[in-house]
């Protein structure tokens, strides 16, 4: 990342989309888990590994995702992300 002249802004545009009825069945249990996994923990995880790059600069990260989302197990992930415990 040095040769490149550090990082300055960090983009994440990821998302696993879940379609179906759920039925608390244990592969929606395992879906779950994989949404959760990309929409939310892998958001975290890349931030956290860029953050010291991103001090150093002054950087920002910007978030991108779906409307989609606010009907879905899909929005339970992206949602955490853009509205934060």
């Amino acid at each position: 990342m040095e040769e490149l002249g550090g990082l300055d802004i960090l983009v994440l545009n990821h998302a696993k989309i879940s379609v179906g009825q759920w039925t608390g069945s244990l592969r929606d249990m395992e879906e779950l888990q994989q949404v959760m996994d990309i929409n939310f923990y892998a958001y975290v995880q890349t931030a956290s590994h860029a953050m010291p790059s991103l001090k150093e600069s002054n950087g920002s990260v910007i978030v991108l995702n779906s409307f989609a989302g606010e009907f879905s197990c899909f929005s339970v992930a992206q949602l955490k992300v853009e509205r934060p415990l």
